[in-house]
């Protein structure tokens, strides 16, 4: 479904199809159900802000408290980022040795 098809789904419908969510994008934040025609019929949006396809399907629907970066199966305290420099700068600066930090993070520990 195109963003005209989608205006036009959004218009005949009476309105959005958000689920009963407030959806952001995953590109730029912006919330799109306030964009024009937002629907959620064809399981994908394009942001009209950024233009990033973004899946708004059932599955991208988080529960009210739940953190989508919090990780369950690490119960154990997290590296540090000092300690995450260390390792990183000693392994050559890998992209695979960042450990979820940032270059600039690291660069400034």
């Amino acid at each position: 479904m195109g963003l005209f098809d989608s205006i036009l789904s959004g218009i005949f419908s009476g309105g959005s199809d958000d689920k009963g969510c407030d959806w952001y994008c995953d590109e730029c934040d912006a919330h799109m159900n306030s964009q024009p025609g937002f629907t959620t019929s064809s399981g994908e949006w394009t942001c009209t802000k950024c233009g990033y396809v973004n899946d708004v399907t059932e599955d991208n629907i988080l529960d009210e408290y739940e953190n989508p970066y919090d990780d369950d199966d690490d119960d154990d305290e997290g590296l540090s980022v000092s300690d995450a420099a260390d390792i990183w700068r000693s392994h050559g600066e890998d992209e695979d040795y960042m450990f979820g930090y940032t270059r600039e993070e690291l660069e400034d520990a």
